[in-house]
């Protein structure tokens, strides 16, 4: 059996691919020289697996590290926060689900995984929101009310 994290991320990719189109050749239909395409390209796939490296190992926990996160920013309820910092939270998930293993570096993953952790952090909860409205709106009335007196209605 082979285990996805014994090999370089490029090589394991292509034996999938591979792999995923041999399983789709209908074989009751194919022709023959189908058939035989498709089992050398998986054998050759197979055949290519090249041992993981460390970077590629740092590439999957890293990446692995990147989709908890991921995970964690999508439980994030919308109505809980404000539409403001709601909004990037969107849009940093958007950003670093983009991210595929096959394509990126620590660096690129170690990125996004910052982008989401920083609108993670900024998230305001529209609780906050709305005590700061209304703490506004009183502010606002005492400054009205404060307005309306003179020096001369105290003597």
């Amino acid at each position: 059996k082979n285990v996805e994290s014994s090999y370089t991320i490029k090589s394991y990719e292509r034996m999938l691919v591979e792999l995923e189109d041999a399983e789709s050749v209908d074989q009751s239909k194919a022709a023959i020289t189908t058939m035989d395409k498709a089992s050398l390209a998986l054998e050759t796939a197979i055949s290519n697996l090249a041992r993981a490296t460390t970077t590629d190992k740092n590439i999957r926990a890293a990446y692995k590290e990147l989709q908890t996160k991921i995970k964690e920013a999508e439980a994030i309820k919308k109505t809980d926060y404000t539409t403001e910092t709601y909004a990037k939270i969107t849009t940093a998930i958007t950003n670093a689900k983009k991210v595929k293993l096959v394509s990126t570096t620590v660096a690129k993953i170690q990125a996004q995984k910052e982008s989401l952790q920083a609108a993670l952090d900024g998230l305001q909860s529209n609780v906050a929101a709305e005590q700061l409205t209304e703490m506004k709106k009183e502010i606002d009335a005492l400054i009205a009310k404060a307005e309306t007196k003179s020096k001369n209605d105290y003597k």
